[in-house]
């Protein structure tokens, strides 16, 4: 799993803010339609999931899209509430994301939403999406690796559990 920080990456009319109960204190705000943020798109083979922490304001119903500037790929809704949620959008096709990701949402005008993070994953209901340390700004275009929980039996076999729990890296280029 990814994780990035929102108000690291705002998008063309997102106000990154001080947001009570925000797990860097800090998030996204905007109103319907804004282009909240625009991330780097995770570069894999597997399908990919965008797990969204968000908190509603009042309003009528909002369903958050993730995509590109172009297109939305996918959308998801958002439950009623006051409180900060994970809210999980996808299977994507990351090949199609490639490079940016662009999260915004569709709602009233009047309506506003916060995003706090923006977690990736090649799951679709993972656990623990609080505790993903999220990636720092400079380390765009970087790769990090981290210790599996359970490590891999070397059979020449990618079949251990500990590959299903990650992303898939790629295209490198050799230059």
């Amino acid at each position: 799993m990814v994780a990035f920080e929102a108000e690291d990456y705002p998008g063309s009319n997102g106000q990154a803010g001080e947001a009570a109960g925000a797990l860097g204190g800090r998030a996204v705000r905007g109103g319907g339609h804004y282009q909240l943020a625009l991330l780097p798109a995770p570069a894999t083979s597997r399908p990919l999931y965008a797990h969204c922490r968000v908190r509603r304001e009042v309003g009528t119903a909002m369903r958050l899209v993730v995509g590109t500037v172009q297109q939305a790929l996918a959308r998801a809704e958002i439950p009623d509430g006051l409180d900060w949620q994970w809210v999980s959008v996808g299977p994507l096709n990351a090949v199609a994301l490639f490079p940016e990701v662009l999260c915004r949402f569709d709602g009233e005008a009047k309506d506003s939403l916060w995003l706090d993070r923006v977690v990736f994953s090649t799951e679709a209901a993972p656990s623990g999406l609080d505790g993903v340390a999220p990636v720092p700004t400079y380390a765009q275009g970087l790769a990090t690796a981290g210790r599996a929980k359970t490590p891999p039996v070397l059979d020449g076999r990618a079949d251990d559990a500990c590959w299903r729990e990650t992303l898939a890296l790629g295209p490198f280029v050799l230059s």
